[in-house]
């Protein structure tokens, strides 16, 4: 990778929105994996443990979607929904954090 390109990446990665973006949308996360553990645990054969939990939060916030753990339960595909929508959201901050810093950039040269 040239010199440049690192050098701008940490830059971004370094940036204060960057990094409260990034804790935000692991705390969501966290607390995604609980309440569909708390939802689907014992009703859902995919999800016996926290970490079935958090693998699911995972795909989902992401929108990957693999359909290995899937909710059935009403409550599980509201908290889906939402997190698809939250996940949509901050990857488009992401985005919008990283291509503002290259068009300030561009418009200093």
């Amino acid at each position: 990778m040239p010199r440049h390109l690192s050098r701008k990446l940490f830059h971004i990665f370094a940036h204060h929105e960057f990094i409260y973006l990034t804790l935000i949308g692991n705390a969501f996360i966290g607390v995604t994996a609980g309440l569909f553990y708390a939802l689907e645990a014992g009703v859902n054969t995919s999800v016996s443990s926290y970490q079935d939990a958090l693998w699911w939060a995972v795909v989902t916030i992401t929108t990957v979607g693999y359909g290995d753990v899937v909710p059935v339960t009403g409550g599980g595909r509201l908290l889906a929904y939402f997190t698809m929508i939250f996940g949509m959201a901050i990857f488009a901050c992401f985005t919008g954090i990283i291509v503002q810093h290259f068009l300030s950039e561009a418009k200093q040269h």
